[in-house]
């Protein structure tokens, strides 16, 4: 029998591949093996990026995709003991120098996140992510950190957030050095964050970029109503208060209004070509 794997990776997120490197890892680990993994940067969804991470014992290569990929020899880790043992042999490969200051993270996760309908536990449509917004800088608000950082895929959400918060609370970058990729600097410098508000139903970027260092993520929902579940991370779950009959007759009537600007585009981009 072979002591040696190959893998074709996710074409995904780097948090998610950064899980599944971690459970590959951990595989590694348990059964006395060496992992071939290629980096796969030909998905659909265009998400390219250099390789990240390196492990001890898993290859990482991103020029050749493999014959065969034995993914499914690979089980899933079933406690947090075992993500502990595996997350030591991940790491980030090109450390970055930050402030010499404690700050608290916030990931505000939108894109592709926002779906209506939403197809499973994973997502959120717009009016839950405008709840889980609202939600964050309240508690940030509450807690009031000396020194935040935030980091998301939309500029508009952040400088919102920014604008919301308490005048106690600054804003801050703390990353002295900086890797030429906006979104490894971003991960990293959630990674080094003395703990991170998930701002967003599910956001893995977040969860395995706290489960790097062992370091706290909030969550506004159980455990169970996502994939947090299978991740094993420290969660701190604050549970988002539900909603008022007002908040409800709001969110409807932007729904309606939403759905006549859009059926008012269709019938002019309509009559344009007729």
């Amino acid at each position: 029998m072979s002591n040696k794997i190959y893998i074709n990776g996710r074409p995904d997120g780097i948090g998610n591949r950064l899980e599944e490197l971690l459970r590959i890892e951990y595989h590694c680990i348990l059964n006395k093996l060496t992992c071939c993994y290629y980096w796969d940067n030909n998905g659909s969804y265009n998400r390219r990026y250099p390789i990240l991470f390196e492990c001890i014992n898993v290859t990482i290569q991103d020029k050749n995709k493999y014959p065969v990929n034995m993914i499914n020899e690979v089980g899933w880790m079933s406690n947090r003991d075992q993500m502990i043992v595996a997350v030591k042999n991940v790491k980030l490969i090109k450390p970055l120098d930050t402030d010499n200051c404690e700050y608290t993270g916030v990931h505000i996760r939108t894109g592709d996140r926002i779906r209506n309908p939403v197809p499973h536990a994973d997502f959120m449509d717009i009016n839950l992510f405008n709840r889980i917004f609202k939600f964050t800088v309240k508690q940030i608000n509450l807690e009031k950190p000396k020194y935040l950082f935030i980091c998301s895929d939309n500029e508009k959400y952040k400088n919102r957030m920014i604008s919301k918060l308490d005048k106690d609370i600054k804003v801050v970058d703390p990353l002295i050095s900086k890797s030429g990729l906006q979104v490894y600097d971003d991960f990293y410098a959630l990674s080094q964050s003395n703990k991170i508000y998930m701002c967003s139903k599910f956001s893995s970027f977040a969860i395995t970029a706290s489960i790097l260092n062992n370091i706290p993520v909030v969550s506004f929902f159980d455990e169970n109503d996502s994939n947090l579940i299978r991740y094993y991370a420290n969660v701190i779950v604050v549970n988002l208060p539900e909603r008022n009959k007002y908040d409800i007759l709001v969110s409807t009537i932007f729904d309606m209004l939403r759905s006549i600007k859009r059926l008012f585009l269709r019938a002019r981009l309509f009559w344009k070509k007729t």
